[in-house]
């Protein structure tokens, strides 16, 4: 099972946007208030970690304030948090190294 969800994670993070949205095209906006502000304060509150899951296993996910990324363990994908929010999508996530993972 966990070799299925790991090729899917795979699968998923080779893609590009367009791909997973299957013919839903990207429209770039002109509109400022739409845009994302960005502000040197903005942390990710810990606290939400309860209301998140990994979006290709539903499992828990932990949280690494050096790097600012949720990590899904079972799969071993990283997710990177940008301007304090959590980018929770299969194409966002990196595949993470054997080394970044602490000895059991």
């Amino acid at each position: 099972m966990l070799q299925a969800v790991r090729r899917t994670a795979t699968q998923s993070l080779s893609k590009g946007p367009s791909q997973i949205a299957g013919n839903a095209q990207l429209v770039p906006t002109t509109n400022s208030s739409l845009a994302p502000q960005h502000s040197g304060s903005s942390r990710f509150d810990p606290a939400v970690l309860r209301f998140l899951v990994c979006p290709l296993t539903k499992g828990d996910l932990r949280y690494d304030a050096g790097k600012q990324e949720l990590i899904s363990e079972e799969i071993q994908v990283a997710y990177p948090i940008i301007d304090g929010i959590a980018r929770l999508v299969p194409t966002a996530g990196r595949m993470m190294e054997a080394a970044e993972f602490p000895a059991s």
